[in-house]
């Protein structure tokens, strides 16, 4: 797994409608925070979380782009020593995007990388008021054509004296990789490309 996310000066980006994906620099890390900030119920975390993020696992997170800059942003990683396993930590998407299937398609750009080949489960916590959450993946789960279980994962008094919702996890799997183009009823798909590394950041230094 390369650091940059390059194979032969390439990148992969995705569109999907007017949005176009590609995996976070840490010159967005301050602007993720801030989209975290308002998107409720979702834990802000600090600016430096988000940075850790953004440098040490670019290639398991998604940022989305319109013309009115980064609109949506996913955090995932693999858990030590479960190669199969990918974990998404926080969806966030702009309360002005939401509605259009931005979140569905950042997973789906996600699991579309070679890198990502040998995972067969997502995993993701959620609380059990956060009914959005629960029908993202439940939606995910039926586009992957497999199952979705629920365990206990985190109860409200691990949280100490912050009052917290117990966190539930959800277990989608198993399923086979990704198609890398899909088409959903109603939108205009998710398209993954190779882009050469150097437009890539011309594109990244507008932001």
């Amino acid at each position: 797994m390369n650091g940059n996310n390059t194979t032969g000066g390439v990148e992969e980006v995705g569109t999907y409608g007017e949005f176009r994906f590609r995996h976070p620099t840490v010159e967005d890390g301050d602007t993720i925070w801030g989209l975290v900030k308002h998107s409720p119920p979702l834990d802000l975390n600090s600016r430096y979380n988000y940075l850790i993020l953004c440098k040490h696992f670019r290639e398991t997170c998604v940022i989305g782009e319109s013309d009115k800059g980064i609109v949506s942003f996913l955090s995932a990683y693999k858990p030590p020593e479960r190669s199969d396993v990918l974990f998404i930590w926080q969806v966030a998407v702009a309360r002005h995007q939401q509605g259009e299937g931005v979140a569905s398609a950042m997973v789906k750009y996600l699991l579309s990388e070679e890198y990502l080949k040998e995972v067969t489960y997502l995993e993701t916590s959620v609380t059990p008021p956060n009914r959005k959450s629960l029908a993202l993946f439940k939606s995910i789960a039926g586009y992957l054509n497999t199952t979705i279980e629920k365990q206990e994962f985190l109860k409200g008094e691990d949280f100490g004296a912050n009052e917290h919702p117990p966190e539930i996890l959800l277990r989608i799997g198993p399923f086979t990789h990704a198609p890398e183009e899909v088409s959903d009823e109603g939108s205009e798909g998710l398209k993954v490309f190779k882009e050469k590394e150097v437009v890539f950041a011309l594109f990244s230094y507008r932001f």
